[in-house]
């Protein structure tokens, strides 16, 4: 995989760097993070990047729900 590009200001990659080479078979888990900065749903869409001439770009649309949090004065 060459690179990993990602739409949607609330989701980021988690420990990754590219690119990444594997064998045949072989394959690799990744975190997507959510920080929705508001509440409700927020969507966005990761796709899976590489050169290889068996694959194609892989696409994923990962959603996340923000939740309201009240704050308490002291």
């Amino acid at each position: 995989m060459d690179s990993v590009a990602i739409t949607g200001a609330a989701f980021t990659m988690v420990g990754e760097s590219f690119p990444v080479t594997l064998d045949p078979n072989q394959t690799l888990a990744s975190q997507l993070q959510s920080d929705p900065t508001a509440a409700g749903a927020v969507t966005g869409q990761l796709a899976i990047i590489t050169n290889s001439l068996n694959v194609s770009t892989a696409k994923a649309a990962p959603t996340a729900t923000g939740t309201s949090v009240g704050h308490e004065s002291i």
